[in-house]
């Protein structure tokens, strides 16, 4: 079932053009500061986990132009994610998984983010998440215990989606018009 959640998802976001998903971005991103805004006091100590976005992802890297915070970005050490303290000018293009991704040098801080915005190929109105299926984000939510925002498009949310044992359910989902909090 996930596996056609994935391939359907990718091809509602094929049919948008790069300055389609830039706009689409740039109103998650909005929606994303005001959400975080409301609901965190941000401060320059405060850190917020995120991701360099892949082309059909949503970028909202945007944030820290509107929010004082650290900025963390995931690093993947002996196939175990962590988070290191960088900012987006600073990662390092590398190819892993068969594609090209951005990571902080390995010489960066490694932190535990306050809030994590996560990306996904598909999210359900309870906080289900679909990854793009190689359970990065699952083995790190293990033993993750803040907040955990995912990001994608309107189009990426679905009614539900079936959970194995090892998934995560977000606290809230934020997209360009809604923010779902999740109730548990």
């Amino acid at each position: 079932m996930k596996k056609q959640i994935r391939a359907l998802i990718k091809e509602k976001l094929s049919l948008f053009n790069k300055e389609e998903l830039d706009k689409k971005s740039n109103l998650v991103t909005k929606n994303l500061v005001r959400f975080l805004s409301d609901h965190f006091q941000i401060h320059n100590n405060f850190k917020i986990g995120l991701y360099a976005p892949l082309a059909d992802e949503v970028d909202c890297i945007g944030i820290f132009e509107e929010l004082e915070a650290v900025s963390l970005f995931p690093d993947y050490t002996e196939n175990k994610m962590c988070f290191r303290e960088s900012l987006y000018s600073e990662l390092n293009e590398s190819e892993k998984f068969g594609v090209k991704i951005f990571t902080p040098d390995e010489s960066k801080k490694i932190c535990l983010p306050d809030v994590l915005l996560i990306p996904g190929r598909a999210f359900g109105r309870n906080g289900e998440r679909v990854g793009r299926g190689k359970g990065h984000y699952d083995k790190f939510l293990e033993n993750y215990n803040n907040i955990k925002i995912g990001i994608c498009f309107d189009e990426q949310v679905l009614a539900g989606i079936p959970m194995d044992e090892h998934d995560t359910f977000m606290d809230f989902v934020v997209t360009e018009t809604s923010v779902i909090k999740v109730l548990k």
